[in-house]
């Protein structure tokens, strides 16, 4: 498998799972979905609230700005999951190189 076939298979995975979070926290208000995708995630968070603020000036307060932060959240969560893919990627070949066994006929 191709290292941009691990790459993509990770983002979308990891964009639905967070997009899944997301849906769920909006129409039932599950205190463990809100966790789930805030608490666990300092890194989205803060990337998506630096972004929708230098966006969205403060004292502008647009309608959408909340849709918008929430959509930077999954591609950041996305582009972690990527690289989190790369790395695993680079692991497996690392271990797959040192630990199988090769046929010599």
């Amino acid at each position: 498998m191709k290292p941009r076939r691990v790459a993509a298979y990770f983002f979308v995975a990891g964009a639905l799972f967070k997009i899944l979070l997301i849906v769920l926290w909006r129409l039932y208000q599950p205190y463990e979905a809100y966790r789930l995708a805030i608490t666990y995630d300092p890194v989205g968070i803060f990337t998506a609230d630096q972004i929708t603020s230098i966006v969205f000036p403060i004292g502008i307060a647009p309608y959408g700005k909340d849709a918008f932060f929430e959509i930077v959240f999954v591609i950041v969560f996305g582009l972690e999951c990527v690289i989190i893919g790369l790395i695993f990627f680079k692991l497996w070949g690392l271990i797959k190189s040192r630990y199988c066994v090769k046929n010599k006929d």
